[in-house]
């Protein structure tokens, strides 16, 4: 194969010359050695290119370090940090509640950190003073395909369509007004001042590079140059013509193979750039020498427009990579490309906070070495005025000044490399400090699925928490299956269905033929009571693999379960949407036994102690064989198994108990299955259901009254004589109404289920 790179006089290739051209940058002049002012180099439009192809995908290519700021640790503190603001102007008369606010991310790409700082903003401002705000969160970025993304993405196409969120196609170094695109209007300038976050952004804008030495000021020029051919020597074998191959590369990571010349040129001053930035640099000539600096220019002209479209009062948050003081650019080398894929380059945040000085405003910053990322806040209020501002200054001091983004990354990065040494109570507090980041939760997933959890229920229901707040987090950028997944067997286990059906069913929508997502999800909705749709589901896993033994297994116990519940006299399941009431089976048995830890519950209902839960398995198998006796799981429609309703009956009348296990006990469950079964009683031939309870039992007493029992006046024997008796009609028939007909029914009943209770 061979083919020929076109290029034009300057040395540039035909599509890079176009889009240069597009952009209005200038393109070197002839003679000049193909040495461009830094700001107008090839450099800024092949990044853009880039960009606007890879798109979403071009962040990931970014050197780690980027990630400490996309995450849900750093979105709590944002989010944290602008309702101080929102507090703040409100009570100064600058935020006007009836007028729209807004939050703009400047180059949002995907929208991951626009969904966690969302999730936390809503958290905040439900427990927050302020009065309900009309926000909208905007998505700016350069690359329309990422707005698509966003906008479509299944994650946030409810906060568009609610209108909490739109998208802004934005060249952030323009004076372009805002145009939403899905409330397709344009804004020139805001009623209330926003909150601006711009992460990772003013690296990848344009800059200026001088050089200072011996008070002189020297221009820096730079050129692309190729590498040399060697390094294209472990290419496939049959492709020979280097040209096009360099071509290849350039498209896949355009600077994988340049490296950055430079030419130094003497100037009086640099007067290319605005009187306001030139007024910047005298301070540096005279303080600095031997070293250059740039001049973020593309950074400044952002922060000009957005002072701009704001009417002078604005929050931004940022973070980059930058030197933010005369120590940091002291001997500071040219730049050199390092980065996969896009390129980001130090900030000279020094000049920046001059250049916000200058305009009242104030900067704050933090600095963390380890992540070479600097977080900052920059305020401008009304009239220059921040006086009136304390409550923000003190939030971003407490934000910013103590744990920071880069922090909580580094301490992440410990709990990775530790995760063996954990226990699961320390990995769940880590988890909370992390404000439940799904990365971290990675880290410790082989261990938790090593083997079985070793926790306390109080345990289990916080770990259930978490994955609610840990899913909650999560924005699918695509590639994280196999996470996912591991995080499905984690909520099985901890028999978490709401969690472990949402993460399956999202695994099964991205393929219908991801056989072991199928296979969960069966295993799901046996747990939920949905014995059809686990059969359903176990049909399509058999029919994409005959050979998988598991799936056959469980179909085949499915089926012979459906088939002995049919031949049950007593099979009334019922359902009204939120709960079910289905034969008792071995299904149940994990969750039965885990419920049924309260030794109470034995206590109440007079049933065995179970030492462990093959006992509990046995004892099921004979329930359903007892004549006369209906054993009902209380099956809720997201928490799968919750408790136990069961009736003996005998010649019209039945005897009946429940219990609700303790992580769902008084939410009217037991309340609500009570009803169910009785809607049903009349098929059994049941009329009237008889009931007990103790009498220091107020729970149960009450849910029986509020059910239509009437206590009756009977009593019993020792060593039942704290029992008080109850009894319900469950039909229209008119029965004498004398406590010697009541106490003469129990009684026949008792002894015809074989109660040990006697009554006096």
């Amino acid at each position: 194969m061979s083919a020929e790179l076109q290029v034009d006089d300057n040395g540039l290739d035909t599509e890079h010359a176009t889009l240069i051209k597009q952009l209005g940058l200038h393109l070197p002049v002839k003679g000049h050695k193909n040495y461009y002012r830094f700001s107008e180099s090839p450099l800024w439009p092949i990044q853009r290119q880039y960009f606007n192809r890879m798109g979403v995908n071009a962040t990931r290519r970014f050197t780690s370090s980027a990630a400490c700021l996309t995450t849900p640790f750093n979105a709590e503190q944002y989010a944290a940090m602008v309702i101080s603001y929102w507090e703040d102007a409100l009570n100064n008369g600058h935020l006007n509640p009836d007028k729209p606010v807004y939050i703009l991310e400047q180059g949002a790409a995907s929208g991951q950190f626009a969904w966690l700082f969302i999730a936390a903003l809503v958290e905040k401002l439900s427990a927050s003073a302020l009065p309900p705000l009309q926000w909208t969160f905007l998505v700016s970025d350069m690359v329309e395909a990422n707005l698509d993304f966003v906008a479509h993405h299944p994650s946030m196409s409810a906060y568009v369509e609610d209108g909490y969120l739109d998208t802004v196609l934005q060249d952030v170094e323009s004076s372009a007004p805002l145009y939403l695109r899905h409330q397709q209007r344009q804004i020139e300038k805001f009623d209330n001042p926003p909150a601006v976050i711009a992460n990772a952004l003013f690296g990848c804008l344009t800059q200026e590079l001088l050089h200072i030495h011996f008070g002189k000021l020297f221009e820096g020029r730079v050129a692309l140059i190729e590498n040399p051919e060697d390094s294209f020597a472990n290419m496939e074998d049959g492709v020979t013509d280097s040209v096009f191959l360099k071509k290849q590369y350039r498209l896949e990571n355009p600077f994988e193979h340049l490296t950055l010349d430079y030419d130094w040129r003497e100037v009086e001053q640099a007067d290319w750039l605005s009187p306001q930035h030139v007024m910047l640099l005298p301070n540096y000539i005279q303080r600095l020498d031997s070293t250059c600096f740039s001049v973020p220019t593309g950074a400044l002209r952002a922060i000009d427009h957005l002072l701009h479209l704001s009417q002078g009062r604005l929050f931004l948050l940022m973070a980059d990579e930058a030197l933010c003081s005369e120590q940091d650019l002291r001997n500071v080398a040219p730049p050199q490309l390092h980065a996969e894929g896009g390129f980001s380059l130090p900030v000279n945040y020094h000049l920046l906070e001059q250049y916000i000085h200058s305009h009242g405003g104030l900067m704050w910053q933090s600095r963390c070495e380890e992540q070479r990322y600097t977080q900052a806040a920059v305020l401008f209020a009304e009239d220059k005025d921040i006086s009136g501002y304390g409550n923000t200054q003190s939030e971003v001091h407490k934000r910013l000044g103590k744990l920071q983004a880069a922090d909580m990354f580094e301490i992440s990065q410990v709990w990775t490399e530790q995760a063996e040494l954990l226990n699961p109570r320390q990995m769940l507090a880590c988890l909370r400090l992390s404000n439940f980041d799904i990365n971290v939760l990675a880290a410790f997933l082989p261990q938790l699925l090593k083997e079985p959890l070793l926790i306390t229920s109080y345990e289990r229901l916080a770990w259930c928490e978490a994955l609610e707040r840990v899913c909650r987090n999560h924005f699918y950028l695509g590639g994280e299956e196999l996470l996912l997944f591991d995080l499905g067997l984690l909520a099985v286990e901890l028999m978490h269905w709401p969690v472990a059906e949402e993460v399956f069913s999202f695994l099964v929508e991205l393929s219908d033929e991801n056989i072991a997502a199928l296979s969960n999800l069966a295993l799901v909705y046996s747990q939920l009571g949905e014995l059809d749709m686990a059969s359903r589901l176990l049909d399509r896993v058999l029919a994409l693999d005959p050979e998988c033994e598991i799936s056959a297994q469980q179909k085949t116990i499915l089926d012979n379960l459906q088939q002995q519940n049919d031949a049950l006299l007593w099979n009334l399941r019922t359902t009204d949407g939120e709960l079910c009431l289905q034969p008792l089976s071995h299904l149940d048995a994990r969750a039965f036994y885990y419920q049924y830890r309260d030794p109470n519950i034995a206590a109440l209902t007079r049933l065995p102690d179970f030492e462990n839960q093959d006992m509990l398995v046995e004892w099921i198998e004979k329930e359903r064989t007892v004549e006369n006796k209906a054993t009902f799981a209380i099956v809720h429609q997201h928490y799968g198994f919750i408790g136990v309703v069961s009736l003996r009956y005998h010649d019209g009348a039945g005897y009946f108990y429940f219990w609700v296990g303790s992580d769902f006990q008084n939410r009217g469950f037991g309340q609500h299955a009570t009803k169910l079964l009785f809607e049903h009683t009349k098929k059994l031939g049941v009329e009237t259901v008889y009931t007990s309870a103790y009498k220091d039992n107020v729970r149960s007493r009450h849910a029986l009254l509020k059910c239509g029992f009437e206590q009756l006046d009977i009593s019993a024997r020792e060593p039942d004589e704290q029992l008080n008796f109850y009894r319900l009609p469950t039909t229209n028939r008119q029965n004498a109404v004398t406590s010697l007909d009541y106490r003469s029914e129990l009684a026949a009943l008792l002894s015809a289920i074989e109660s040990p209770i006697i009554l006096e």
